[in-house]
């Protein structure tokens, strides 16, 4: 009885997957007589961002913009029309760096579908829904942009890397050194200054911290999505701040040099952080 109830567990777990499997992936329910105008949203690959770019973050920082008004009256269009069918997603619920959107609008303008592609174009979102896509809309969407990033500023790009990581060497040798010049005249401050311009010292060193393992992790892993996931991304992003500004004014209750080491510090720690700002 037993040997004869396994196969059977088996085959039914065997059919249950399939049947999961098969429901996950959703086809793009978009007619091709319904898509009148196109619109296609690109960043670059090669450009860095704070965070992984969600649907809302591409449509609002795109480098480029291409459309085609009218899909019927150009080649492109229609073998856009031929792709629709093909396309379809499988939900995994994943985080995606989108870098290249395609939306898809009808007669009376309105949007009839959104599919955002990640640098790869196997994964993104489409109407909502992230996961694993397949279709060659990506394909079609990448060859009419085809040179497009190339257009993009090579000098520009470089010297935001090269600003970076000037920042991120520079900052922590500013903050040793002004500790030490500290250490030589903290006889001289009140305890509350002492405390204060320690306080200084270690909030841009933390803030320092935490952007410069942001950028490894970002340099090993396009589809970080920050280290609190993506749906605090907003708060990841913009919390630092709070944060930099009282050590800002901490600083000042320094005295001589270490004071115009924090401050230089400080100021070196916004350009770091905003290198990254492209969005």
């Amino acid at each position: 009885m037993k040997n004869a109830l396994v196969p059977a567990l088996l085959v039914l777990a065997f059919t249950i997957l399939s049947t999961a499997q098969t429901q996950t992936a959703e086809p793009l329910s978009v007619a091709a007589e319904q898509v009148q105008r196109v619109e296609i949203l690109y960043v670059p690959e090669r450009i860095l961002v704070r965070v992984a770019l969600s649907p809302e973050r591409l449509e609002q920082g795109y480098q480029y913009k291409l459309e085609i008004r009218d899909v019927r009256e150009s080649a492109e269009g229609q073998r856009l029309l031929s792709l629709l069918r093909e396309t379809s997603v499988k939900p995994s619920g994943h985080a995606y760096d989108h870098r290249t959107a395609v939306l898809l609008f009808d007669k009376d303008g309105r949007r009839i579908a959104s599919l955002y592609f990640d640098q790869f174009g196997t994964g993104g979102t489409i109407n909502g829904k992230s996961g694993t896509i397949s279709g060659g809309i990506y394909r079609w969407a990448k060859s009419l942009l085809q040179g497009v990033a190339e257009l993009d500023s090579v000098p520009r790009i470089m010297m935001r890397l090269v600003l970076a990581a000037a920042t991120c060497t520079a900052i922590p040798i500013l903050v040793v050194l002004a500790y030490f010049s500290w250490r030589r005249v903290r006889r001289e401050l009140t305890s509350w200054r002492n405390g204060a311009g320690l306080a200084s010292m270690f909030i841009v060193l933390a803030l320092w911290v935490i952007q410069a393992t942001r950028w490894a992790v970002m340099s090993s892993n396009r589809e970080f999505a920050g280290f609190l996931g993506t749906d605090w991304r907003e708060i990841e992003t913009f919390l630092p701040a709070f944060y930099a500004y009282p050590a800002l004014a901490l600083a000042f209750a320094l005295k001589g040099v270490s004071r115009l080491q924090m401050l230089a510090a400080w100021f070196l720690l916004a350009v770091f952080y905003g290198a990254f700002w492209y969005t």
